[in-house]
């Protein structure tokens, strides 16, 4: 990412984040600017940041020095960029997906701009597929089309039909075939 001088600024986000709204206003941002994993340390899950072939040479030269607290680039970025630009959770939303012995219930915040998945994930869902009932039992409860979830999509498609979008996205019926095959309604 740092090599890619030929931008002024990056925001990377990580495979596992879905966006929901728009983060073009975090280009007018810092490097290194992220969400707060913890207290002390940011999740490089989405970051902004200023590319460079000098820092890019500086983390190049200090890899085999720098010990990552877990193994992996968020680790070693966190000890590199000691100082950070501080961003608010609900731009990174991070979420974990788990059974918690109340049913599998999960809440976001309306006003989350991404949610940043981890451990299991929903898009690991089969629902229409012969091994849906092979798949593992946490993951199931995440295929059905919830009415929680369903009303999110229809808020955000009359968001989008009055703001008059061309592209029509905001036609596309959602529907779940199998609804109440699982769940009751």
């Amino acid at each position: 990412m740092w090599q890619l001088t030929t931008y002024d600024k990056i925001i990377f986000i990580d495979s596992n984040l879905l966006l929901l709204r728009s983060i073009d206003h975090l280009f007018v941002l810092p490097q290194l600017s992220a969400a707060p994993n913890e207290k002390t340390l940011f999740n490089s899950g989405l970051m902004v940041i200023e590319p460079s072939q000098c820092m890019f040479q500086r983390m190049m030269n200090i890899t085999s020095k720098v010990r990552s607290y877990n193994g992996g680039d968020q680790g070693f970025l966190n000890e590199i960029f000691t100082w950070w630009h501080r961003l608010p959770a609900k731009v990174n939303q991070l979420t974990t997906f788990r059974s918690t012995g109340h049913g599998n219930k999960h809440e976001l915040p309306d006003d989350v701009y991404t949610i940043h998945y981890l451990g299991l994930k929903p898009w690991m869902c089969y629902r229409n597929y012969d091994c849906y009932d092979s798949m593992p039992k946490e993951l199931q409860a995440y295929c059905e089309l919830t009415e929680k979830m369903n009303e999110r999509i229809v808020k955000w498609r009359r968001i989008a039909r009055n703001a008059s979008l061309s592209d029509g996205h905001w036609k596309i019926k959602v529907q779940d075939p199998t609804r109440g095959n699982y769940y009751p309604d």
